[in-house]
């Protein structure tokens, strides 16, 4: 068994994401870390056909086959890699591991230090995201309803803080307190993991709201290891403020544009991103705000420019006085 390890769940219709998230995990896994990888037994010869060191591709229905087949509200894809997330530890393969998703990007070197307080447990993401809560947009299409949900966990598991604490991905499990949460919560309650997704599809504020209420391991706490973008108009107003991957690396480990929404498999240098639908907002009013930004940039290149040109042109007009 590792003491950490990386879990990504995927299938077929991810693998040009999922193959360019193993080709920069390979680049920046100097310490060898291992990468279980699973998918559906009938995508285990597609995701093995190109070797990555370090990696395992697993079936999917070794984790676990009580899943879902259908859901009025949400994908049956969507609610069972929750499941397989909540149920990996079960197969004994890792004391720690770090579920990543498939639209995401290693942009840096990375060790197990930054994963694991120390040899025994892991860093905990846990945040407030009030980033998010003070985005106009995004509190209003996203928040009250997330928020729902989330409450929803809060009176199964019967903790109430006042400053909501989780995190929305990319969170590093311990197999020792997701046994705890099996033994001490869905046992005596006689729930299974589909039971809860079902309650609320949120696996990560499950296994959160737990370990803050109960303690059962240390919680050493973390920001978020992996920079997000939720919508595509934080994606464009982080191009046009000319922020790229070597000025995120400074700060994390991987980025992640939604893949919901991103174009050319959600590319981060894709500046094609308004093109997709999200946030009931026209594709045409993003094209234009995005084209309206550049032109304010070039506007202020320009401006910079003629400033620039003025102040060698005092200076001249300064030294040819003083020579009369």
């Amino acid at each position: 068994m590792y003491n950490f390890a990386f879990f990504l769940k995927t299938y077929r219709g991810d693998y040009d994401r999922a193959m360019r998230l193993l080709e920069s995990f390979s680049i920046h896994n100097i310490e060898r870390l291992p990468l279980y990888l699973a998918c559906p037994k009938e995508d285990i010869s597609l995701f093995a056909e190109k070797k990555y060191e370090n990696v395992s591709v697993i079936a999917e229905e070794t984790i676990s086959i009580d899943v879902f087949i259908e859901d009025e509200k949400w994908s049956k894809g969507y609610l069972n890699q929750e499941i397989f997330k909540l149920a990996f530890w079960e197969l004994g393969l890792a004391k720690n591991y770090m579920c990543i998703d498939s639209d995401a990007l290693f942009i840096r070197d990375f060790i197990k230090r930054d994963f694991m307080y120390d040899d025994e447990y892991p860093y905990t993401i846990l945040i407030e995201d009030n980033e998010l809560h003070s985005d106009k947009l995004y509190n209003a299409i996203y928040w009250d309803g997330r928020l729902d949900w989330l409450k929803k966990i809060e009176d199964e598991v019967d903790f109430h803080p006042y400053r909501l604490l989780t995190c929305h991905g990319f969170q590093i499990f311990s197999a020792e307190a997701l046994e705890n949460f099996k033994k001490f919560f869905l046992d005596e309650k006689s729930l299974t993991y589909k039971d809860i997704i079902r309650i609320a599809p949120f696996e990560f504020t499950w296994y959160n709201l737990w370990v803050q209420k109960t303690n059962c391991i240390p919680i050493h706490f973390c920001e978020p290891l992996f920079k997000t973008f939720h919508l595509k108009q934080h994606h464009i107003n982080a191009l046009m403020n000319d922020m790229r991957i070597a000025d995120w690396a400074r700060g994390y480990i991987g980025i992640v544009v939604n893949s919901n929404y991103g174009v050319g498999n959600g590319e981060y240098d894709d500046y094609s991103i308004y093109n997709a639908y999200n946030c009931e907002i026209p594709s045409r009013i993003i094209k234009l705000n995005f084209r309206f930004y550049r032109k304010l940039k070039r506007g202020l290149l320009l401006r910079r420019l003629r400033g620039v040109v003025r102040l060698v042109r005092e200076r001249k007009d300064k030294r040819n006085n003083s020579d009369i």
